[in-house]
């Protein structure tokens, strides 16, 4: 998972440096700026600091080269919090290096955080409680959650493209019809009957209404419960 930094409710007392190796197989690329000080959106700010990418360019030798004449690229992408009191000091910088054929399955994450700094809490503007900070969901589960919708909207769409169009008038005579049909059936079912097989005194029969068991079925039950037991 991407890390988590406590700075948010108190100031760091020295100077820290900290570097993480994060798996891309198991966080989004797009998930790399994403932490619990804020997401891309909040590390790069309109109204703050825009992020700066750099790249470095090597050959297979690792020695440092020009665009086109390189075999790996590293690219390093800095934001800079705009909320981080003093300003400026909270910098975060994501690390990634690429070839031909993609990126490496892991970046290396590194935050520069200055002598006493912090980042203010900032609540979402239509939040109830304005006591936690404002953490935005990651942008891949956005884009997840974009895509679900997606499909149910064109679900939705191709079942009533597929369900049959019907005139009023015969929607209204099949109602009808069915319900007549329901009354028959309804019409047709006799009194019910009540039969308890299984008592706490062993094996007991009560029969209600029109319909007594008959010798067979005592012995049919009797078989069917040494069977279970």
């Amino acid at each position: 998972m991407v890390p988590h930094l406590d700075i948010v409710r108190s100031p760091t007392e020295l100077p820290v440096q900290l570097s993480f190796l994060v798996d891309t197989t198991r966080v989004a690329v797009s998930d790399l700026s994403t932490d619990n000080l804020g997401n891309n959106g909040q590390w790069n700010a309109s109204q703050g600091r825009r992020m700066t990418m750099r790249k470095f360019f090597y050959n297979r030798e690792k020695l440092r080269c020009v665009e086109g004449e390189h075999d790996f690229v590293i690219t390093r992408k800095t934001y800079v919090h705009p909320n981080a009191i003093p300003d400026g000091s909270v910098r975060k910088i994501i690390w990634q290096l690429s070839s031909e054929h993609g990126y490496s399955r892991y970046a290396l994450v590194t935050y520069d955080i200055g002598q006493n700094a912090m980042v203010a809490a900032l609540p979402h503007g239509n939040a109830r409680v304005k006591l936690e900070a404002y953490q935005r969901k990651e942008p891949s589960m956005l884009a997840e959650l974009k895509i679900r919708r997606e499909d149910e909207r064109m679900k939705r769409e191709y079942d009533t493209r597929k369900r049959p169009i019907m005139d009023p008038e015969a929607e209204e005579l099949l109602a009808v019809q069915s319900a007549s049909k329901q009354m028959k059936r309804s019409s047709s079912v006799g009194p019910s009957s009540s039969i308890a097989l299984y008592e706490d005194e062993g094996l007991d029969v009560e029969v209600t209404g029109d319909y007594p068991v008959t010798h067979e079925e005592m012995v049919s039950s009797h078989s069917l419960l040494s069977l279970l037991l």
